[in-house]
């Protein structure tokens, strides 16, 4: 059934997010296989092709490059144990990511140290002054959003500078419904 939504979507918008669901947590090297497999299967019935004409090169912590026949196709991954995410694009570019709030390293001091280095400081305040018990799924949120953008403009993880306000405003991003033992955001570059 996601199979044929996921086509739908890109028919209709233009992109869609693939969820990979695990029963038990993978390796990280096959979660990045089966990811690029779904790509794969995706994007071949969508343009009706063979995997041949896919050309697919990733590299961890890079965006990937695509094209299907020569035609540029945008892609992002994310993976989190018992999940990986896979975003389409076929107009620009984009960027996905997903958290686990069931993680037991996301406590309320954490997603507050991290907040301040990496998000913009108004995100860190509101993320410092949020309920101890609500702050890693206000943090989670923030985190998703920060690390869509960055990956929706081929940019790694650094801390926080005021220069990126820019590319919150470039890359709009929308929450990915992954059920609720996760937070999923997809950001896409503003198209004219």
């Amino acid at each position: 059934m996601e199979r044929e939504q996921a086509l739908a979507d890109l028919r209709h918008t233009g992109y869609t997010v693939l969820a990979l669901h695990y029963p038990a947590p993978p390796r990280r090297e096959l979660a990045r296989n089966h990811a690029r497999k779904a790509l794969a299967q995706c994007l071949c019935s969508f343009f009706q092709c063979d995997a041949a004409d896919i050309a697919l090169h990733a590299e961890a912590g890079q965006a990937p490059e695509l094209a299907v026949r020569g035609q540029a196709v945008f892609a992002s991954f994310s993976h989190e144990p018992r999940i990986s995410l896979v975003a389409i694009d076929r107009q620009g570019p984009v960027g996905v990511d997903v958290l686990n709030l069931e993680d037991p390293t996301l406590s309320a001091q954490e997603c507050t140290l991290l907040a301040r280095e990496y998000l913009p400081p108004d995100t860190a305040t509101q993320i410092a002054t949020a309920s101890e018990p609500s702050r890693p799924t206000a943090f989670a949120h923030a985190w998703a959003q920060h690390e869509a953008t960055l990956k929706c403009h081929g940019r790694g993880l650094n801390e926080w500078q005021d220069a990126m306000y820019a590319l919150y405003q470039n890359a709009p991003c929308q929450r990915v419904d992954t059920g609720p033992a996760y937070i999923a955001v997809c950001a896409r570059r503003a198209r004219a």
